[in-house]
């Protein structure tokens, strides 16, 4: 497995075609742009027909319904993501890894505020939580649900609901292209998931030292340290038990999807 110039282009998702503004040389969004990031890959692949090559843009999955090479609703189509990239690349297979939404709202929540501001209190958690569920559910007040997907706001909340994405792609892809997991899993057996996916990727096994150096790998983007949750406050804890609630139900949806597996409810 070879890595791209950028694991996030969002190309198929969020870049808008045609492309707003032309930036020569850097990655604009642009056919030319996007398949430049696999420029070196190729190389490597050229002198080795067993390795591929990917890339993990992070609201491919949610994005089924909201994005296709821009947003859904100013272009006025009803063509999924799914469809598009089963046009464009039907032989691509994929990992979805899902966490707990409630935490990965919580770790969202400081990984997208801006650096300039203070560290948040937990009363701010608290009030966002209680903005972006009413914004949801204002949403459905009026609007059918497939259009509040669409509109994809807001969106932390809404990247959560993975069993509204799931029909989607599997209502175009054919379930074997698909290797979901769960963040809390990975963690707990790491060589194990490992050996998953590589096995689902149809590559050689790997020797041990191979192993050891990519669970030896260092996480990205990690938000732990902007907060500690391990004794929660009064706000915390009402925020926790909000989204567990609100969570509840596409939880149970999901977990049916998945065979009624106990692990896709998350313990709550």
């Amino acid at each position: 497995m070879i890595d791209c110039s950028w694991k996030g282009p969002h190309f198929w998702d969020e870049a808008a075609y045609p492309v707003r503004t032309k930036r020569p040389g850097r990655y604009d969004g642009s056919f030319p742009a996007y398949i430049g990031i696999f420029d070196k890959p190729a190389v490597r692949i050229q002198a080795n027909k067993e390795a591929i090559t990917g890339e993990a843009s992070s609201n491919t999955f949610t994005a089924v319904y909201s994005h296709l090479r821009g947003r859904t609703l100013a272009k006025r189509i009803n063509s999924t993501l799914a469809h598009y990239l089963w046009e464009a690349t039907p032989w691509a297979r994929y990992i979805v890894m899902f966490r707990d939404p409630v935490t990965r709202y919580r770790s969202a929540f400081f990984y997208y505020r801006s650096k300039a501001l203070p560290k948040p209190t937990d009363r701010e958690f608290l009030d966002r939580v209680k903005e972006d569920i009413a914004e949801w559910e204002n949403c459905l007040s009026s609007n059918s649900k497939l259009f509040c997907l669409k509109q994809y706001m807001p969106q932390q909340l809404v990247k959560g609901m993975y069993a509204e994405f799931v029909p989607a792609w599997l209502a175009v892809w054919p379930r074997d292209r698909f290797l979901f997991m769960r963040t809390e899993d990975y963690k707990d057996a790491p060589v194990e998931h490992v050996k998953s996916a590589i096995k689902f990727l149809g590559l050689r096994d790997l020797k041990e030292g191979e192993m050891k150096n990519i669970i030896a790998l260092a996480a990205k983007n990690t938000q732990s340290k902007k907060y500690d949750d391990s004794d929660l406050s009064k706000e915390l804890s009402e925020a926790y038990k909000l989204l567990q609630n609100f969570y509840r139900p596409f939880n149970q949806r999901l977990s049916e999807a998945f065979g009624k597996d106990p692990r896709w409810l998350w313990g709550y």
